[in-house]
């Protein structure tokens, strides 16, 4: 039953992470300011530029199936630090070293370290961008079964550090809707329909640092295709989530941001699936995200 419920468990995350579109919410810190005539988000990427980040995510998935019914929980955390290495007018590239990284699983009374996640401590991603931040691809770590497994994962990960920016000067009360069109995630081909609807809340200062504070709702619905190994399930769901964001005036980079998500998921095991995964299954799941520069 416990390796069942993990893998109902890494579904979720990597639904959760199709939708998050880089943001967080919750709160943020640092002190009010004002500034009274609006302001232009200017995202650059310089090489050389270095940023280190603490990356929390924790997940709590109440799961039914046909003969149990389970609530499974994750956390982990990961502190990385990233430099751009390269930046042309096609593309950027990132460097992404994992300095520390703890993670465990939970199922009833028993508790596990997460060793995928515990594997990634000193090894490095290469993240390549577009120019407006879109993750284009993941590379530097083949055969790690957590890149392989959780892609998922990274994607929020990358998608945090350059979250999606209005394109025009804001002021407080400016809003701009994103459409959801989440990128290919391993393991899950997905159809989705939601949108996210950020707002400017205030300025704020942090690390000495003038930021645009920005919240945000999003709402969505779902259906997808999961695989892991033999195991085939369909899946369908809706959810929503909200929270809120700071990010740097000059730069564009992400300097705090919370985010909470809600879903309800259904599913079940189609006819060539194993007899691990066959019947039905509900779940309820929570998932938080928090992110900080270092």
């Amino acid at each position: 039953m416990y390796g069942r419920a993990q893998l109902l468990l890494a579904m979720t995350v990597l639904v959760t992470a199709a939708v998050l579109g880089g943001c967080g919410g919750g709160g943020t810190v640092g002190r009010d300011i004002t500034i009274d005539t609006p302001v232009e988000i200017d995202r650059t990427f310089d090489v050389g530029d270095v940023l280190s980040y603490r990356f929390k995510e924790s997940t709590q998935a109440g799961v039914k199936m046909t003969s149990f019914e389970q609530t499974v929980s994750m956390q982990t955390e990961f502190r990385t630090t990233n430099t751009i290495t390269e930046s042309t007018d096609e593309e950027i590239e990132l460097g992404m070293r994992f300095d520390y990284a703890v993670g465990s699983v939970a199922s009833g009374d028993q508790v596990m370290p997460n060793s995928d996640v515990n594997s990634m401590r000193g090894k490095e991603l290469i993240v390549t961008l577009s120019p407006d931040g879109e993750v284009k691809s993941l590379t530097g770590l083949a055969g790690e079964a957590y890149l392989e497994e959780g892609t998922g994962q990274f994607k929020v990960l990358v998608d945090y550090l350059v979250p999606p920016l209005p394109t025009e000067a804001v002021e407080i009360g400016s809003s701009w809707t994103e459409e959801l069109d989440p990128a290919d995630i391993s393991g899950l081909d997905q159809e989705y329909i939601g949108e996210t609807v950020y707002t400017v809340t205030g300025f704020k200062e942090t690390y000495e640092v003038q930021c645009v504070e920005v919240s945000f709702t999003a709402s969505f619905e779902y259906e997808g295709r999961f695989e892991q190994g033999d195991d085939v399930w369909l899946v369908s769901g809706v959810g929503g989530g909200e929270g809120t964001m700071l990010i740097a005036i000059d730069g564009g980079h992400l300097v705090h941001a919370r985010m909470d998500i809600e879903q309800d998921m259904t599913g079940e095991g189609s006819a060539v699936a194993s007899a691990a995964a066959s019947g039905e299954f509900s779940a309820g799941i929570k998932t938080r995200f928090e992110i900080e520069v270092l």
